[in-house]
């Protein structure tokens, strides 16, 4: 800060002072003195500390920023998961399992280690599918695979003639598919196959030197998906509405499904998307057992 000689002005900028020097004290020579200047020290204001949350399933507390990474790692999972049947776990889920994680393992009968993966695709098959059509029965879903494994890379540094092993856990995923109660879960489960077993044979063959110690589990994502929500009237789509080849009746109650079946029994040539049309229809057909509005699952 810039004081004035004469005065108690002060200002940051050097320029304003001799401007007032000047102006108001007729002063043309600005004299600046070691204490004409003066810096504010700046206070560093203390840190807050992180809040901490407790994870019950590995008994540690983690700070509050770093506790959504905790709960994708590892150690954690390894940690919460709960065995739902020989080999099978169930690692979190979420919003009334709408969204869950299992972790499907596959114990070698040699020395724990598996390094084929066809042969561990073939050993856990029965199972992924037994899971996956058990939850498809309830809704569609949407499925991602992630695999798992341990490898190995030798390293040598430049001052030293000894080779350094080191291990790491590497994931391989896919991405989410749709599955249907009406679509082959084998089919599925080979593609999943195929896309993991390419991922992890291209990074072999890269040159980063890394090799397969052995495979340690399969992760599979589970998201209940409902891609249609039955509601009232919702407009067409603007280049499906300029055909003119569907009728989309403007209904304000929950009752789309029973208004489309009477639009198609009593075709209208005027106004084919207004109501009225089809009011005098609306007690020709039962619809005394059915609740609206109607589920996807009803339809048949």
């Amino acid at each position: 800060m810039y004081k004035c000689n004469a005065c108690l002005m002060q200002s940051t900028y050097k320029n304003n002072v001799i401007r007032h020097l000047k102006r108001v004290h007729g002063i043309e020579e600005y004299k600046e003195s070691a204490s004409s200047y003066e810096q504010k020290s700046e206070t560093s204001l203390p840190k807050e500390k992180s809040s901490l949350i407790f994870c019950k399933s590995c008994n540690l507390e983690i700070a509050s920023e770093k506790f959504s990474s905790h709960q994708r790692s590892l150690s954690h999972k390894q940690n919460s998961g709960v065995e739902i049947e020989p080999g099978v776990y169930l690692i979190n889920s979420a919003f009334k399992r709408n969204i869950s994680t299992y972790r499907i393992k596959y114990d070698s009968e040699n020395d724990g280690t598996i390094t084929d993966i066809s042969l561990f695709f073939s050993k856990i098959k029965d199972r992924v599918i037994n899971l996956i059509a058990m939850g498809v029965q309830e809704n569609p879903l949407k499925i991602n695979f992630e695999l798992f494994a341990s490898y190995v890379v030798s390293t040598k540094k430049e001052d030293d003639d000894e080779a350094c092993i080191k291990n790491e856990v590497k994931s391989f995923n896919s991405k989410y598919e749709m599955v249907t109660i009406s679509r082959s879960l084998d089919e599925i489960y080979s593609h999943f196959y195929n896309v993991l077993k390419t991922k992890s044979e291209e990074f072999e063959e890269q040159d980063s030197g890394w090799s397969l110690l052995t495979l340690l589990f399969l992760e599979i994502n589970m998201l209940k998906y409902n891609p249609m929500r039955a509601s009232s009237f919702i407009p067409l789509p603007p280049d499906i509405y300029c055909r003119k080849a569907i009728v989309n009746v403007k209904n304000f109650d929950l009752m789309c499904f029973k208004w489309a079946c009477l639009s198609a029994l009593h075709p209208s040539l005027n106004n084919p998307d207004r109501i009225a049309n089809y009011e005098p229809y609306s007690n020709e057909l039962n619809f005394n057992d059915i609740s609206f509005p109607m589920e996807l699952k009803k339809y048949r």
